[in-house]
């Protein structure tokens, strides 16, 4: 994965991977996810890919309803007035690609193993006209399997990367910036490579009908140095639980495959967060024969929805969701929206 990513001070979460996919369901994604989807979190769902497949590109941008206001500002002639109307903005941008990836599912078992890469940039101007922000450049090999367990009724998988990852940081003053000097000249830099891991499971709850129960627990990061102190470009070690209950309807034709999912994500990973950032709350269905989707859900406290078309050898995913970058949920909402294209063989 090559990530290049500034977080400012606030207190967003911060996650190596995004996708559209999961964004328009609430982001509950360890009950849900599916393909390059596992690769940073559930590796026990590399087993409910519908089918193997090749992935050349999969590339996902991702922007603030505020960065796309303030684009103009941001990238013209900086003056006094573009400055301060800047002022105590949250700016978000990224982009984010798979290429490229293979997912092969079997009987019993299934692997996945790919090179992910990622761009963010994530800055706001405080109004001591200073930006203060960490920026992070990431390159990873990730490799993933899975095993059913308990005849059948249970599944469980592993992560395995390797990251090279670097660091800027600093706190620098606007008038710096915008007379010409670069954020990478004016920060500190580091550069760290890391092998880190995630234990994944999932099992069947109960199933009655045509619905079934099942619920998801995920360990990630387990190889991040203790409390993240020696390290600062590591991911700290986090906790992830959740259930879903899936429904093949028999009564409304029209639909295909509806889920819904509760999730508790990045326990370990909120610093000193509430515990409301925590909830994810997803829902989605199909038609069409599967081939489009609609979600909807609930991300910290924020409303999401998105819409998805699976038409092989093309997917795409377009979705609009809420991110929380202060520390309690309903504080400060960042407006996002995310687009993923995937060409598939």
């Amino acid at each position: 994965m090559i990530l290049f990513l500034i977080t400012i001070a606030q207190a967003e979460i911060l996650r190596p991977f995004s996708s559209a996919r999961s964004a328009g369901q609430g982001s509950v994604i360890i009950t849900t996810g599916l393909y390059e989807e596992n690769f940073y979190y559930n590796p026990a769902r590399v087993l409910a890919n519908p089918e193997s497949r090749f992935t050349l590109i999969q590339i996902a941008p991702d922007i603030s309803t505020t960065t796309l206001t303030d684009s103009h500002a941001i990238s013209g002639s900086p003056s006094p007035k573009t400055i301060l109307s800047l002022l105590g903005h949250y700016e978000h941008a990224r982009i984010q690609t798979t290429l490229p990836s293979y997912y092969y599912v079997g009987e019993q078992w299934a692997m996945a193993i790919g090179l992910l890469a990622s761009g963010e940039v994530n800055g706001s101007l405080h109004n001591s006209y200073a930006i203060d922000g960490v920026g992070l450049g990431d390159a990873a090999f990730a490799l993933s399997f899975a095993h059913k367990l308990l005849h059948d009724q249970a599944r469980l998988g592993v992560n395995i990367r390797y990251n090279g990852r670097m660091l800027f940081s600093d706190k620098v003053e606007a008038t710096d910036y915008f007379s010409g000097q670069s954020l990478s000249a004016l920060g500190s830099k580091t550069f760290t490579g890391l092998l880190d891991a995630d234990i994944g499971a999932t099992a069947i709850i109960t199933s009655f009908n045509d619905w079934e129960l099942t619920g998801a627990l995920v360990l990630s990061d387990i190889l991040a140095p203790p409390l993240n102190k020696s390290l600062p470009t590591s991911q700290p070690f986090s906790t992830s639980m959740g259930v879903a209950l899936r429904h093949e309807p028999t009564l409304i034709r029209a639909l295909h495959a509806t889920t819904f999912a509760v999730e508790l994500r990045d326990i370990g990973n909120n610093g000193s967060g509430s515990f409301f950032r925590l909830l994810h709350f997803g829902a989605e269905t199909h038609v069409w024969n599967k081939h489009i989707a609609f979600r909807a859900g609930i991300n910290q406290g924020y409303l999401t929805a998105g819409i998805g078309l699976s038409l092989l050898p093309l997917t795409i995913d377009i979705a609009t969701y809420g991110e929380e970058i202060a520390l309690n949920t309903g504080t400060q909402e960042d407006r996002r929206i995310m687009f993923s294209l995937g060409l598939h063989i």
